[in-house]
């Protein structure tokens, strides 16, 4: 019996690692969920005030209170290089949505002011506002991307086998990030680099053969096999 422990290990180290797997889909589809629900709010509010030259307030006011959690959302892809000669911006670090939502109500005001839209600044509006699109479908599509990754792999054994022991592994370093002495995104980040799946995928190769080599002939056995194929 005591032959089969390291293999109830490797089974229970999977099960740990596909339970991840699991949990990581739920968070990923809360995520894309989010994020097409505030695209669709975002645009029904430039679809309004186009229409209408009336900005809905009781949406803008939800949009703005939700603008910098979806700005972190995005990550990179709200991200552009921006040049605006009219009011003297250049940045390659623009934040594009927390940048843009107050313009809706800048330029509904500047509308009620003037009494009809000014070419240039629609221009420039409706530039900024097709910007947000894509960058929305550009962001939705590389989460659906996780997705669809990470659903291939669901039933496989040895990808789950190497979660289960990257879970273990950083372990130490997800409980520091939930005390709050950093930031969970940064675990997260650090959690799925190259590096990081590599050392897993090795070691759960190692602990996998490990556990074959121990209940087809024993460990010890092997290590005798080793000592007399060395020694000679």
């Amino acid at each position: 019996m005591n032959r089969f422990w390291p293999l109830l290990i490797i089974i229970a180290i999977a099960i740990i690692g596909w339970i991840s797997k699991i949990l990581y889909l739920w968070k990923i589809k809360q995520r894309i969920d989010a994020t097409i629900n505030y695209y669709n709010d975002f645009f029904d509010l430039i679809d309004c005030l186009l229409s209408t030259k009336q900005v809905n307030q009781q949406l803008y006011v939800k949009l703005t209170q939700g603008v910098n959690k979806m700005q972190r959302e995005l990550g990179s892809d709200g991200i552009i290089d921006m040049q605006d000669p009219l009011r003297g911006i250049r940045s390659s670090n623009y934040l594009l949505l927390i940048n843009f939502l107050p313009e809706v109500n800048r330029c509904s005001n500047l509308w009620d002011s003037l009494g009809y839209p000014n070419s240039i600044m629609m221009e420039r509006f409706l530039s900024s506002a097709n910007a947000c699109r894509d960058m929305f479908l550009r962001h939705i599509g590389t989460l659906e991307e996780f997705e669809q990754d990470e659903r291939a792999n669901l039933l496989n054994p040895f990808s789950s086998l190497a979660d289960g022991i990257s879970l273990i592994l950083w372990m130490p370093k997800y409980i520091l990030a939930s005390l709050g002495l950093f930031s969970a995104r940064s675990f997260y980040s650090w959690k799925t680099k190259k590096i990081a799946k590599s050392l897993s995928g090795m070691v759960a190769i190692l602990g996998l053969i490990s556990s074959i080599i121990t209940i087809v002939i024993g460990w010890n056995d092997f290590q005798g096999f080793l000592i007399r194929l060395f020694s000679r």
